[in-house]
C-alpha cells in the first residue's frame, strides 16, 4: 500500500508540474506550454547528477564547468516557475539557447570524445516541442544555431583536444551516458507528442460526438429535431409500411400569455416527454416546430398507428387535466400510413392535411387516413 501511495503522490506531482500555465495560456499554445514543463523537469532531475559528475572529474581541481550546468538547470527551473503565469517563447528560447551554450562550452572543455556535444543533436526535437507555429521564427533560429555549433565542433580541430587532464575511460563513459541521454530525451519528447496527440484526438472525438447530437436534437425537449428525425424517415420508407403522425398543441399560444414563455418552454418539454413515454418503442418522435411534433413509426398499420396516437392524446389530456390558470393542454393529431417506398414529401404534405382536419374538427382528437 506505501509504494502505491508513493505512486500515486509522484503522479499526481508530475501532472501538477506538467501542467503548470495551462490554464494562463491560449489553448493553441497548451502542447507547447505541456512539452517545455517537461523537458525542464525530465531534464533538470537528469543534469544535476551530471553537475556533480562533471565537478569530481579531477578531484575536484576545475570545478567551473559543474558550475554553469547548475546554472543551466537553474534557467530551466525559473522558466518552469514562470511558466506558471503563461506561455512565454522568450523563455523556451532562453532555456534551449542555454542547453546549446553549456554542451557546446564543455564540448570544448573535455573535447569531443567526452560526447557532449550529442546534445546538440536533440536540440531541433525541442524546438518543435516548446514552440507553436505561429513561433516558428523562434524555432528556426534554435535550430540553426543547434546546427551551426554541430558543425562547428566537428570542423575546429580545436574541439579536439581538452582544457583539462582527464583520462580515456572518464571520455568513454561520459560519450556512453551521452547517448544515452540523448536517446532518452528523444523518447520522452517522442512519447509526450503521442501522448498530447491522442489526447486531442479523443478530446477532438467527444467534441464532435457532442455537435452531432446537437446538431441531431432540440435543445429544449431533446427530442430529435427535423435533422434528427429524417434518417428514421427514410429507414422507415424502406423497410416497409409504416405511420407518420402530425400533432400539434391546441391554443398553445393561450399557455404563453397567460404563464408566460418560460412556462411555455416547460409544458413543452414536459409534452415531448409524456409523448415519448406514450410512444414507447413504436417510433421515434421529433420536434418538428414550434409547439409541432412529428412521429415515425415503422411497420405499423393504419389501425395501430391511430390506436398509438389515440393512447398519446389521451396520455396528454391526462397529464395537464388540471387546467393551467384557465389554460389546458391538449392536441391535435394528423396520421398517414403509407406503403414502402412512399415519397416521403408526399407523406408529409398529406399528414399535415390530416392534422387541419382534425384542428378544423373541433381540436383534441386523432384524424387517420391511408395515402391517397
Amino acid at each position: 500500500m506505501g509504494s502505491v501511495s508513493v505512486l500515486s503522490r509522484l503522479r499526481r506531482a508530475w501532472s501538477s508540474l506538467s501542467m503548470r500555465g495551462l490554464d494562463a495560456s491560449d489553448r493553441t499554445e497548451s502542447r507547447a506550454v505541456m512539452g517545455a514543463n517537461n523537458f525542464y523537469i525530465l531534464t533538470a532531475l537528469a543534469n544535476l547528477p551530471w553537475a556533480i559528475v562533471i565537478m569530481a572529474h579531477n578531484s575536484w581541481t576545475f570545478v567551473l564547468p559543474g558550475v554553469t550546468h547548475l546554472a543551466m538547470i537553474a534557467v530551466w527551473v525559473t522558466a518552469l516557475v514562470v511558466n506558471k503565469r503563461g506561455y512565454t517563447p522568450w523563455m523556451s528560447a532562453l532555456s534551449i539557447v542555454a542547453a546549446i551554450a553549456q554542451y557546446t562550452f564543455l564540448t570544448d572543455v573535455f573535447s569531443r570524445s567526452a560526447g557532449f556535444q550529442f546534445a546538440l543533436f536533440g536540440m531541433p526535437a525541442l524546438a518543435f516541442a516548446m514552440f507553436v507555429r505561429r513561433h516558428g521564427r523562434f524555432r528556426a533560429a534554435m535550430i540553426l544555431l543547434a546546427t551551426i555549433l554541430a558543425v562547428w565542433v566537428y570542423l575546429d580541430g580545436a574541439f579536439a583536444n581538452p582544457w583539462v587532464p582527464v583520462s580515456d575511460t572518464w571520455l568513454h563513459w561520459s560519450a556512453a551516458m551521452m547517448v544515452v541521454s540523448v536517446m532518452i530525451l528523444l523518447m520522452s519528447q517522442a512519447a509526450f507528442a503521442d501522448y498530447y496527440f491522442n489526447r486531442e484526438r479523443k478530446r477532438n472525438s467527444a467534441l464532435l460526438a457532442e455537435a452531432r447530437i446537437a446538431a441531431h436534437t432540440d435543445a429544449l425537449t431533446h427530442l430529435l429535431n427535423r435533422r434528427g428525425i429524417s434518417p428514421c424517415l427514410d429507414e422507415a420508407t424502406e423497410a416497409g409500411q409504416f405511420c407518420v403522425a402530425l400533432a400539434d398543441l391546441d391554443r398553445f399560444k393561450r399557455v404563453n400569455d397567460v404563464l408566460g414563455h418560460g412556462a411555455g418552454d416547460v409544458v413543452l418539454a414536459s409534452v415531448a416527454a409524456t409523448l415519448e413515454d406514450s410512444i414507447g418503442g413504436l417510433g421515434s418522435v421529433a420536434r418538428w416546430g414550434g409547439e409541432e411534433f412529428l412521429i415515425v413509426m415503422p411497420g405499423l398499420s393504419l389501425a395501430d398507428g391511430e390506436a398509438a396516437l389515440e393512447r398519446a392524446r389521451i396520455d396528454l389530456e391526462e397529464r395537464f387535466r388540471e387546467d393551467l390558470e384557465g389554460s389546458s393542454v391538449t392536441m391535435s393529431v394528423g396520421v398517414i400510413a403509407a406503403p414502402q417506398d412512399a415519397a416521403r414529401d408526399e407523406v408529409l404534405r398529406q399528414v399535415d392535411a390530416k392534422l387541419y382536419e382534425a384542428k378544423a374538427s373541433g381540436r383534441n382528437m386523432v384524424v387517420a387516413g391511408a395515402l391517397a
